[in-house]
């Protein structure tokens, strides 16, 4: 799948794919982790933030993943999904979601360090409005 993202710096439209999708562990002033998913543009190297992460957001998705695989196997073996483990995992998206909003709004202007602990982003700003150009599914 590719989604095309224009750049917030210059303008450049921008095609995500999984190779131009990059992930990287950092850190911000009081050493507390994140993962963010993140692509740099073609012609401004600008670092664009897609999506964040800290250790409970991502153990939540290691939660659904797992949901998914156990439903696949079900249905593979011609069993069926458990309503209750339907709405486990509809409340568990819901959880992501909700906790995901939430790292990009306390995130907004921190400065985030790398593991050598450089400055990798001095003024974090994830834009989630309608900038995805196309996608192709």
């Amino acid at each position: 799948m590719e989604v095309k993202r224009v750049c917030n710096k210059c303008g450049e439209v921008n095609s995500l794919d999984s190779k131009s999708l990059l992930k990287k562990d950092v850190y911000d002033e009081d050493k507390k982790h994140y993962v963010i998913l993140y692509f740099e543009c073609v012609r401004c190297k600008e670092i664009e933030v897609v999506q964040i992460d800290d250790n409970e957001s991502i153990q939540t998705f290691k939660e659904i993943k797992a949901l998914f695989i156990k439903a696949m196997r079900k249905r593979l073996k011609k069993e069926t999904v458990s309503p209750r483990e339907v709405k486990k995992k509809d409340r568990l998206i819901k959880k992501l979601n909700e906790k995901r909003k939430l790292l990009n709004e306390v995130s907004k202007g921190k400065t985030f360090y790398d593991e050598n602990g450089k400055i990798f982003i001095k003024e974090l700003t994830i834009y989630t409005g309608g900038d995805i150009i196309e996608s192709d599914m």
